[in-house]
């Protein structure tokens, strides 16, 4: 109880209070019993001392209490902690990618996965010395899987309350159709399921994806179809800028098409780590949205689809000061831009300049030192070798960063990569 008091006393204005409340009961509920439960305090009160005075001894009722402090500790260090997830579980420190998700996931504010993650923070809790290392396994691989759940989910237009429907019914009823049991701990149809591994979350994830007729995701083709052609920007910007990264991660260009990023071999360019996803990374429209009337150089057909802009493939990450500095900025001086943050030296980078300067580009001095100043851009250098930016380009190039994205994270939740 001292955990949960601890939690909520921090909250000490009474709206703030009992607004947090129901944001703790809310996924506990979900974790408990799969209960969807209502705002008023009415309903959340009935709930906990149905479910409370229902249990047979003391000893299950003392395990409801600590099954609640458990959820209070996942929103304290996974969901509501200011800096790197997970401080009371140093395990995870080594695990960068996890923390990426779990950051992910609360950017997002997809609140309806604290119930099912809740259920695996608590098994690590729970654990011996013997298997805790097999739990904190298994909370990682399901933070992952629901992570790319999310991405493919959202990212191929499905919409979110339908995937709050399905967590729903993972949590109360499981899929009985694929063997998956409840993930809540007491559920009220079916069999709960004692020890929770990411491979049968996975296993339960994959079966919702691939429901339905037109929106179904089985496969690598079915993913790019659906979100090749989305404008992703519009659906969410913490969504759009982990598909960013995981389709920039361990990247070269094309050996055969230039201006396309291919696959290269790991550790190409690691970008699905908390250290860069934490960088200032920000989501840089290259065609902009709305661009400078005096310096107009992007094809008409660009602005005649306005949500082309926002597909994947007009999009990229730069950091804040050139994002800002980039801005509505016409393509020729975009092009030279990107091909001076691609490059790897100071050196190579004077260079760079000197050779926009003998194509007629020039910069201000300020915008030079920003170049100058820069980090290193590698996944700028397939954007500098296209000539021109048009349609038929953001189409082709949002094709291959959906099949990145899917080579990229696809596996982390069971599916093959190709």
């Amino acid at each position: 109880m001292g955990v949960i008091e601890e939690y909520l006393e921090q909250f000490t204005e009474a709206k703030t209070r009992h607004k947090e409340t129901y944001n703790l009961l809310r996924p506990f509920a979900l974790a408990e019993s799969g209960k969807k439960l209502l705002s008023g305090a009415i309903d959340q009160r009935r709930y906990m001392r149905n479910r409370y005075e229902n249990l047979s001894d003391e000893k299950e009722k003392r395990k409801f209490v600590q099954h609640l402090s458990h959820v209070a500790e996942f929103m304290t260090n996974a969901w509501k902690h200011g800096g790197r997830p997970f401080p009371d579980i140093n395990e995870l420190a080594g695990k960068d990618d996890v923390l990426m998700c779990m950051d992910v996931l609360k950017r997002a504010d997809h609140h309806i996965t604290i119930g099912p993650l809740a259920r695996y923070y608590s098994q690590v809790q729970l654990a011996s010395s013997d298997y805790r290392d097999t739990a904190i396994n298994e909370l990682a691989g399901a933070i992952k899987a629901i992570t790319v759940f999310y991405a493919l989910w959202r990212g191929s237009g499905k919409r979110t309350g339908d995937l709050a429907t399905q967590y729903r019914e993972l949590m109360e009823k499981g899929f009985s159709k694929v063997g998956i049991q409840p993930f809540s701990r007491y559920p009220r149809i079916g069999r709960r399921s004692d020890v929770l591994t990411a491979e049968e979350l996975g296993k339960a994830l994959r079966h919702v994806l691939g429901k339905g007729r037109t929106l179904a995701i089985t496969s690598k083709e079915d993913w790019v179809k659906l979100s090749a052609e989305r404008p992703v920007y519009d659906i969410s910007q913490p969504l759009t800028r982990f598909l960013l990264f995981a389709s920039a991660h361990d990247t070269v260009a094309d050996d055969d098409d230039s201006e396309l990023p291919g696959a290269g071999v790991p550790g190409t360019l690691d970008m699905l780590t908390w250290n860069k996803w934490s960088d200032d990374l920000t989501i840089e429209h290259v065609a902009p949205q709305e661009p400078d009337p005096k310096e107009n150089d992007w094809p008409n057909p660009l602005y005649g689809k306005p949500d082309l802009l926002n597909y994947l493939g007009n999009l990229t990450l730069l950091r804040g000061a050139e994002n800002s500095s980039f801005n509505n900025k016409p393509w020729k001086k975009k092009k030279e831009m990107y091909y001076v943050l691609s490059g790897p030296t100071a050196e190579e980078r004077r260079t760079r300049l000197a050779n926009a300067k003998n194509r007629g580009v020039e910069f201000p001095e300020s915008t030079e030192d920003l170049l100058h100043a820069g980090k290193y851009y590698p996944h700028l250098s397939t954007i500098s070798n296209v000539e021109n930016w048009d349609e038929k380009l953001v189409l082709k190039r949002s094709k291959r960063l959906a099949e990145l994205v899917w080579k990229n994270i696809a596996p982390w939740l069971g599916f093959d990569e190709e």
